[in-house]
Order: C-alpha cells, then structure tokens, then sequence
C-alpha cells in the first residue's frame, strides 16, 4: 500500500504511552488531564509532572462531570 502525500493514511492513532486513556504528556513536559464535559467540549487541564496525580485528578473531573446534569 503507498502512503499518499498530505494523507495520515498508514499513521498508527494508538497512545504511545501506558498512561490510561484521558491522560497525556503536555508539549511542555508535564502531564494534562483531558475530559469532556456535561455540556459537550473537550478540556485540557495542566497538572503537574506526576502521573499518578493527573490520573487521580482526571478520575474526578470525569466523575464530576457526568454527575453535573447539563
């Protein structure tokens, strides 16, 4: 199969990391909660350079927002 020029075909969209779905690596270096909120639009939120602290502050932005009636 040819990659076709301009196109992602053949561009893996796995996470690179093992850091659960919701958590990536800031271009800065530290690490960033995404989530979603009740209302529809996607937030990234910087944490700091602890993983584990990011997963526990995405689990509860996440929490909070699909208890938050929209």
């Amino acid at each position: 199969m040819a990659k076709r020029e301009g196109t992602r075909e053949g561009w893996s969209t796995k996470k690179k990391d093992k850091a659960p779905k919701g958590v990536v690596r800031h271009s800065s270096g530290m690490w960033a909660a995404r989530y979603t909120c009740g209302v529809g639009h996607i937030h990234t939120e910087k944490v700091g350079p602890s993983k584990e602290t990011t997963v526990k502050v995405y689990h509860a932005r996440r929490a909070k927002a699909l208890d938050t009636p929209t």
